[in-house]
């Protein structure tokens, strides 16, 4: 008994290392079943199978579609907000990016999950006072995916969004630093199109999301920090949010394409259009820039005990 026992952890541990050892040595297979059948999947989906080793995975189909990029973007951005200045502050902005989309093949839902790290250095017109800028967001989505055509996938759904982050204005000497804490519920889209196969595959991608309803925190027009934290005077200051009073957009329109058998780039643009009115305050940040990054597609697999 103990050694029927070994011998079937043997087996299980030689076909997890063949696996690993043909994605890395070898062209990615097309997915196939136990029995030899072809298994749905998209355009570019690939399945790193060795001959023979199908047995060990049947049970775990379908499997994990993942499409993660790592990106860096560099651009402009132009700021607004009363409580710190009445003047517009403009200057270069950096962003590092992480975009993961997940779905299971031969199933219709897929997840999005966006991470920004945001930061900016932007000056008055004058040059007199910069304004700082630190931000964290986040986009986790949910998706119902349609396949159009072969080549062409439509993602649309809804995603959560969420800000978390601070300014600091160095010319302010009152009320120097303002921050920022948002959440909001998104329609959202994403068009794939897989122009070319092959051994140099080109993909063009387009995503967009708006705001359908969300909270914010904002504090009144004149009102301090210390006022609301040390002396508990609240004020209306977590506020109801939409597109009447806190219209906001974001886009990125971008290219895939190969370098070589296994390495993938991103190419593209993005635009981040934020703005918001509450308290009687107005705040905005719009911001335009240039996205380069990389591309990893693969399959999560577990093998079946």
């Amino acid at each position: 008994m103990e050694k029927t026992v070994i011998q079937k952890i043997r087996r299980t541990t030689t076909v997890s290392l063949l696996a690993g050892l043909c994605c890395l040595l070898v062209p990615p297979q097309p997915c196939r079943a136990a029995d030899g059948r072809s298994c749905p999947a998209p355009p570019d989906t690939a399945v790193c199978l060795p001959d023979g080793a199908e047995a060990g995975f049947a049970s775990s189909l379908p499997s994990k579609h993942v499409i993660n990029t790592q990106m860096v973007s560099a651009g402009v951005t132009d700021i607004l907000d009363t409580y710190l200045s009445a003047e517009k502050f403009s200057g270069p902005e950096v962003r590092y990016l992480s975009h993961t989309l997940r779905d299971r093949v031969g199933r219709p839902l897929s997840t999005e999950i966006l991470h920004q790290v945001i930061l900016s250095s932007a000056h008055t017109r004058g040059g007199g006072s910069t304004l700082l800028t630190a931000m964290y967001n986040l986009h986790w989505g949910l998706h119902h995916l349609w396949r159009l055509t072969p080549r062409l996938s439509l993602r649309a759904g809804g995603l959560a969004d969420m800000n978390i982050g601070v300014m600091y204005d160095t010319g302010n000497s009152n009320n120097p630093a303002q921050a920022r804490l948002s959440l909001s519920v998104d329609p959202a889209v994403l068009l794939r199109w897989q122009i070319l196969d092959g051994r140099f595959p080109v993909a063009l991608q387009y995503e967009a999301a708006l705001p359908l309803v969300g909270v914010a925190f904002s504090p009144q027009y004149g009102q301090s920090y210390y006022e609301i934290f040390s002396r508990g005077n609240y004020d209306h200051n977590v506020v109801l949010t939409g597109p009447w009073n806190a219209l906001t957009y974001h886009q990125m329109a971008t290219v895939d394409f190969s370098v070589g058998r296994h390495t993938t780039f991103r190419l593209g643009y993005l635009g981040d259009y934020r703005q918001m009115k509450v308290n009687s305050l107005k705040y905005h940040q719009f911001t335009h820039a240039f996205v380069i990054g990389w591309v990893r597609t693969f399959n999560i697999v577990p093998v079946s005990r």
